[in-house]
């Protein structure tokens, strides 16, 4: 263990008794440190639910030995009276220790005492934009369950400070210590998703616009109805590409997410509030059909709106199901309304989608190694960006591309962190498709060129200025050109995310299962569903394509399926460019 094992509690009246009581469980459980309460005299203080703590020590105590510091919230109507002292007191004793960690709204003091400026934070849910507005010098990260920037580590509210209790423990003894103490405190390990499912429901921008107004009051007046993107717009008597930019303008969402969050919540607030079987909570807030019919909507609609990211399974995806064509709903699984309530809303998620394992996993197994994904800053900026702005399929390819990747890489002996920059990887497989979103929208470059552009962008304005953009930009750039990554010079000689990232595209659209560990394409396929895999690629890029003709140039991927979808269409052949010289050939 690194450090010496000395926790101290800085504490104050009204401190949160759950921001305090948690974490030191969590220590006292995982064995192996002293825990200790310090306030500013030493003397008792009261929490906010009127139970008074024993305190160890003065915090002004200059023999004070700390390895840890960890300071808790406190309500937002006590801040007005918090002593200055006790901020002073954090900035005098903060320099003593290995590590600095705040638990809720104990940022707020951290900030307070200088400790933040320049650097990444998160706090509980409900006070981050007060927080952001009131210390513009710190980074606030909204949805985060805790942020480590260096030695300072800070946690949103609650019971998340459990969570980061249990990741110090792990940092310190390692993650089978953290497992058994998470086991018998009946919590996540790593809990499924970040703050935001948490947050007020319905919680999106009000529009302005009068016929945004009205889509959505059309929608929340009967969430299982037909809201396709074609059927809204009739309705609405406009365009689709108008009506998805009226969204994107005034919600920051496409319509399909909106209908998506909006289902979720109602089925949630069904689920919270009373004793509906879960077969009509399916039935009224998803769908309304009978027959050949009916059908689940896709996992992933869940999962995303609420923020939770695609569960692991647990277990092999079964073939059972105990649906017929009489009944309304599919219900692929036996599934208690208990369940449902005691996992929570990420368990809602699942359990709606459809998918056993996925709920199993949920349920038992929030995690496993060899379906994570990065988790440095740029790689969580990405995946909220094609979370935003890429459909369902499209964002399931490109995290399908990147497991793949990995997966053959290793197959290959190749490791993360040693033969590759796997932060680097996921960049170029989570991005690559880019180009053929509205985002990366405005300019007359081939879909793949425009995503490479885009991509380089983004990770400039967000501090990657080095060699590893170029590596991103040609790894995207470039993702569509198999047979020459095939080239024994080109692979000896190009950086190694690229050979590794256009392996991982390619095994996706023409790779099989027997390419792939065994089993491993199952579990990813469970976790990330095709949703019509290539053939919605393909739609995707005649649909750029025929948006603006420059997009797609002879004698590229997009001019070749432009021009076998749509054979009638001006095409110019290899001849008729040569005849556009000037030298008479």
């Amino acid at each position: 263990m690194t450090g010496s094992g000395e926790v101290i509690f800085a504490v104050s009246d009204g401190v949160l008794l759950l921001d305090v009581a948690g974490p030191v469980q969590v220590f006292n459980d995982a064995g192996g440190y002293r825990v200790r309460l310090a306030s500013l005299d030493g003397r008792p203080v009261r929490t906010d639910v009127g139970i008074s703590l024993s305190v160890d020590l003065a915090l002004s105590d200059p023999n004070l030995t700390v390895d840890t510091l960890v300071v808790p919230g406190y309500p937002r109507s006590a801040f007005a009276t918090l002593a200055p002292a006790l901020v002073d007191g954090l900035r005098q004793v903060a320099p003593r220790a290995r590590r600095v960690v705040s638990v809720c709204t104990g940022a707020f003091l951290l900030a307070e005492a200088g400790l933040l400026n320049g650097r990444r934070a998160t706090t509980h849910w409900e006070a981050c934009d007060a927080f952001a507005a009131r210390f513009p010098d710190v980074t606030v990260e909204p949805d985060a369950i805790y942020v480590r920037d260096g030695p300072i580590v800070t946690s949103a509210g609650a019971s998340a400070g459990i969570d980061l209790a249990l990741a110090l423990v792990g940092e310190d003894h390692g993650e089978g210590r953290a497992r058994s103490v998470a086991k018998h405190l009946v919590v996540f390990l790593q809990r499924p998703g970040g703050q935001s499912q948490f947050a007020d429901r319905g919680a999106v921008p009000a529009p302005r616009n009068a016929t945004v107004r009205r889509a959505l009051d059309l929608v929340a007046a009967n969430p299982s109805g037909d809201h396709r993107l074609t059927t809204m717009a009739a309705n609405l008597a406009i365009s689709e590409r108008h009506l998805t930019r009226l969204f994107r303008r005034e919600l920051g969402l496409t319509p399909a997410q909106f209908v998506e969050r909006l289902r979720v919540e109602a089925a949630q607030a069904r689920l919270e509030s009373g004793d509906t079987p879960m077969p009509e909570v399916a039935k009224a807030c998803w769908l309304r059909l009978t027959g050949d019919d009916a059908q689940s909507v896709p996992a992933g609609a869940r999962r995303r709106a609420i923020g939770v990211p695609a569960p692991v399974p647990a277990v092999q995806p079964q073939a059972h199901t105990r649906s017929s064509r009489r009944r309304n709903v599919i219900m692929p699984f036996p599934v208690s309304r208990r369940a449902v309530l005691t996992t929570g809303l990420a368990g809602t998620a699942a359990v709606l989608s459809g998918s056993p394992s996925a709920a199993r996993a949920h349920a038992a197994t929030p995690g496993g190694p060899d379906l994570s994904l990065p988790s440095t800053r740029l790689a969580r900026e990405a995946l909220r960006l094609v979370n935003r702005n890429q459909e369902p399929y499209l964002r399931n390819h490109s995290l399908r591309s990147f497991l793949f990747a990995r997966a053959a890489a290793e197959q290959a002996g190749q490791r993360p962190g040693r033969d590759y920059d796997v932060e680097v990887a996921f960049l170029i497989c989570v991005l690559h498709d880019m180009g053929l979103t509205t985002a990366a929208a405005g300019g007359n470059q081939r879909f793949e060129v425009a995503g490479a552009d885009f991509a380089a962008r983004f990770l400039e304005e967000r501090g990657m200025t080095d060699g590893r953009v170029d590596t991103i930009w040609d790894g995207i750039a470039l993702h569509t050109t198999y047979t020459i990554s095939r080239s024994p010079v080109y692979q000896r000689r190009r950086p190694p995310e690229v050979i590794i990232t256009t392996n991982g595209i390619g095994l996706d659209l023409f790779g099989r299962p027997e390419d792939l560990p065994p089993g491993y394409a199952d579990r990813v396929h469970a976790a990330y569903p095709r949703l019509g895999g290539g053939r919605a690629l393909t739609d995707a890029i005649v649909a750029h394509a025929m948006s603006d003709p420059r997009q797609a140039p002879p004698m590229t991927l997009p001019g070749e399926i432009l021009h076998q979808r749509h054979p009638s269409l001006p095409y110019e052949t290899w001849d008729m460019t040569l005849d556009s010289g000037g030298w008479g050939d």
